[in-house]
């Protein structure tokens, strides 16, 4: 009488067990239409000249809106940035433009299982107990936290630097920060910077038992 969602997908194929009792169905939720799509006429309808400019903000709303995809309501790091036009392609797939906008806010992109494009932020100030599963192995170590964060187009490249310790995160090639002055890179360096050195955890590997309240992301122990 009241249905759990677990998610929105298109089924490719269903094909049948061997014993005909079931079918092994191969479906796809709206990121699968992202990563493999060439979105260039997006790109260049939406950035037509040299001086064309948008927030990141409305460059991540038409973009969403190209799929017809809704997002969640969230305001990103750096969504008041500005968005040049810093490449000129004739292919430019989905997969790098999603990856860019993720990557330059130091989150990840998530189908939710109410179809909308989520942008998901680690963070460890709420848990979940997992007490009944099958089996689980850990490791006897945690990850350092990033104490040093660094924006440059290419390996060579000094770019910016922000924190000061030994655990570097590069950003490295992201065509929305290509051409930036040294102050606007700061800016965005330090609020990446704030969202991702927080985080740190345990590698795992377990067999639990399914709770669907559980979502990707979810900080668990």
């Amino acid at each position: 009488e009241n249905p759990f969602r677990l998610g929105v997908y298109r089924v490719y194929s269903e094909v049948p067990t061997s014993d005909r009792s079931a079918k092994d169905v191969t479906a796809y939720d709206k990121m699968y239409d992202i990563i493999n799509s060439d979105v260039s006429d997006w790109y260049n309808t939406l950035l037509p000249n040299a001086d064309s400019t948008v927030t990141l903000k409305e460059f991540r709303d038409s973009f969403a809106t190209h799929f017809g995809i809704e997002q969640e309501e969230i305001t990103l790091p750096n969504d008041s940035m500005t968005i040049e036009r810093t490449i000129e392609p004739s292919q430019l797939s989905g997969k790098d433009v999603i990856f860019a906008i993720c990557e330059i806010n130091g989150c990840f992109g998530h189908i939710g299982r109410d179809g909308k494009l989520k942008y998901v932020i680690l963070d460890n100030t709420s848990e979940y107990i997992i007490s009944n599963y099958k089996s689980a192995t850990y490791e006897d170590f945690e990850t350092q936290a990033i104490s040093k964060l660094q924006i440059r187009q290419e390996e060579n490249d000094i770019g910016v630097i922000v924190g000061s310790g030994d655990n570097c995160y590069i950003i490295q090639d992201n065509f929305l920060v290509y051409g930036k002055g040294t102050t606007e890179l700061t800016s965005i360096a330090n609020n990446i910077y704030s969202i991702i050195s927080n985080v740190v955890y345990r590698p795992f590997d377990a067999d639990v038992v399914g709770n669907p309240c559980i979502e990707v992301g979810d900080y668990i122990s």
